[in-house]
C-alpha cells in the first residue's frame, strides 16, 4: 500500500510539473531586430512545450535535464529535411536572456522576444532597463557575430556599461562564474563595468 501511495505521489509531482511552462520556453532571437523579422530569420527560433522550431529547422525535444540555471535539451530535429540529433545546453542568464551553448545558435547570447519591460517586476525598481537592453543585445552582437560588426556590438557594450554602473546597477558578483551572472543593485562584491 506504502509503495502504490508513493507511486501515485511521485506521478502526481511529475503532473504539476509539467503543467508549468520551463523558464527557457519562449521565442528568442540574438536581438530586438531579430524579434521583429519573425519566422524568417536564422537568429531566432521558438521553443514551446516539446517543440523547438527555427528557420528551417524543426525539432521534438526528447529529454531535459537541468543543473542551476543550466538546461540540456536532447532534441531530434530535422534541417532542411536532413534529420540529425544533438543536445544544446540553455545558459539562463535571468528571466529574459539566455546563451545557447550547441545548436545553430551557439555561443551566442540571446533576448526573450516581446520580454515585458523588467522594472515592472519586484526588486527591479530604478533599474535603467534600456540601457541594459542596449548592453544585452551589444553583448550578443560582441560574442555572436565576426568582423566590424562583432567590433562595434563591442564597442557600444563597453560604452554603455559604465553608464548602467552608475546608476547603482552591475552584472555579476567577483566570486560568481560568469553564468551566474545577474543584474543586481551594486554591492560592495559586485562586478563594476
Amino acid at each position: 500500500m506504502e509503495k502504490l501511495i508513493a507511486a501515485v505521489l511521485a506521478g502526481s509531482v511529475c503532473v504539476a510539473s509539467a503543467a508549468l511552462a520551463a523558464p527557457f520556453e519562449g521565442t528568442w532571437a540574438t536581438d530586438a531586430e531579430q524579434c521583429r523579422v519573425g519566422p524568417t530569420s536564422d537568429s531566432r527560433f521558438v521553443i514551446k512545450g516539446s517543440r523547438w522550431s527555427g528557420y528551417e529547422t524543426s525539432c521534438r525535444i526528447t529529454s531535459v535535464k537541468t543543473r542551476g540555471n543550466e538546461h540540456v535539451l536532447s532534441r531530434t530535429c530535422t534541417s532542411e529535411e536532413e534529420p540529425f540529433k544533438d543536445r544544446v545546453t540553455l545558459r539562463m542568464n535571468g528571466e529574459d536572456s539566455l546563451t545557447s551553448v550547441g545548436g545553430e545558435l551557439a555561443g551566442q547570447r540571446l533576448i526573450r522576444c516581446g520580454a515585458k519591460p523588467a522594472a515592472v517586476r519586484p526588486g527591479t525598481a530604478g533599474r535603467p532597463d534600456k540601457l541594459i537592453h542596449i548592453w544585452d543585445e551589444a553583448d550578443g552582437i560582441c560574442r555572436g557575430s565576426g568582423g566590424e560588426r562583432a567590433m562595434k556590438g563591442c564597442e557600444l557594450r563597453e560604452e554603455v556599461g559604465p553608464l548602467i554602473t552608475a546608476q547603482g546597477w552591475c552584472l555579476g558578483k567577483l566570486h560568481e562564474a560568469t553564468v551566474q551572472y545577474r543584474w543586481h543593485r551594486c554591492t560592495k562584491d559586485s562586478n563594476r563595468m
